[in-house]
Parts: structure tokens; sequence; C-alpha cells
């Protein structure tokens, strides 16, 4: 009976904290442009918001999901237009899957669908 106390004991840890934290601010870069994405991620919950930061039309757009084994794909929370992306944290890589405005905002530039950011964790 105690050795099983002991493994359940060691192993409740692990349960909670098996998912890393991905939080942080990332600079995305590309052939054509540069972008910052602010990470914030629950491991407990698995949930992640991202905020896109595009540094030269100066918007910027919220998206959420939740994340597997460092995978996530994301959907707009705000209404005033549609983006999707796919982030992969094995191999720092955002896909953007689709940017469609609505009346009031633009998607951003060099944000078209199939453009892929490198991410580089700054915090």
């Amino acid at each position: 009976m105690k050795k099983l106390l002991l493994i359940a004991l060691l192993m409740f840890p692990a349960a909670v904290f098996a998912e890393q934290d991905y939080s942080g601010i990332y600079l995305g870069t590309n052939a054509t442009s540069n972008a910052y994405f602010s990470v914030h991620h629950n491991p407990l919950d698995r949930s992640i918001i991202i905020a896109v930061l595009d540094n030269e039309s100066e918007n910027w757009t919220a998206l959420s999901g939740s994340i597997t084994g460092g995978y996530s794909d994301l959907t707009s929370i705000l209404q005033s237009g549609e983006m999707s992306i796919s982030v992969d944290f094995s191999i720092n890589k955002i896909k953007i899957n689709s940017c469609e405005s609505r009346s009031r905002i633009r998607c951003f530039r060099h944000f078209e669908a199939d453009t892929i950011f490198n991410l580089f964790k700054m915090l």
C-alpha cells in the first residue's frame, strides 16, 4: 500500500505540469515582414490566447484555442474580422490559415493565407 501511495504522489506533479508553458512575447519573421505575438497559455486547462500585433500597420487582433503537444489551431475572438492561425511550438512556426476583413478592419499586410512566420521568443 505504501508503494502505491508513493507512486501516486510522485505521478501527481507530473500530471499537473506535463504541458509546457508557452506564454511569452514572440517576434515572428518572414521574408517580407515582422509581427509580434503575445502568447498567454494556461497549461492546466490547455487554453491559449494569442494577441497578434502587426508593427507595420499598427493593427492588432486576438485569437483563442486549445493546445496539445505544442500545436494549436486558433480563431478570432474579436468580431471585427475573421482570422485563423495554426501554431507549432515544436518547430517555432505560425501559419496564417485565413484572414478575412469586415467593415471596420482590414487584414494585416503580409498576412495572407499560407503565410508562415518563424518565431523567436523574446520574453
